[in-house]
């Protein structure tokens, strides 16, 4: 888990850098760069988890039809295109799911949650 997080980092620096005509950094210190920030992300995850399963949280068809019919209206497409889109590229379909889920439970714990000022 904790490797794919940090692949996926270097790939999203690796696009950019391409992007805007930039040097591509060795992997190597990439990687050494990015393995707190990517440690940090897996271990947020893995909390998300254990607490939506612990309170039976789940991501719903309708759930998913809702966040695709929100980017059809952002991006100024069809649902059916962005349907299409996410089944092409692999994983990203389940990556919307997983988004989805971490926000649901994200939105359990603000509910639960009580906010005090400080005097």
């Amino acid at each position: 888990m904790l490797k794919s997080e940090i692949d996926s980092f270097i790939e999203q620096l690796n696009e950019s850098a391409v992007k805007r005509n930039e040097t591509v950094r060795p992997e190597q210190d990439l990687r050494k760069e990015y393995e707190g920030t990517a440690r940090g992300n897996v271990k947020s995850v893995l909390i998300l988890e254990a607490i939506g399963k612990k309170e039976n949280i789940a991501v719903n068809e309708e759930d998913t039809k809702k966040a695709i019919n929100e980017i059809a209206v952002r991006h100024n497409l069809k649902p059916e295109e962005v349907t299409k889109i996410y089944s092409v590229r692999e994983g990203s379909l389940d990556a919307l799911k997983s988004r989805l889920f971490g926000d649901k439970v994200l939105e359990f714990l603000l509910g639960k949650s009580v906010i005090q000022e400080k005097a």
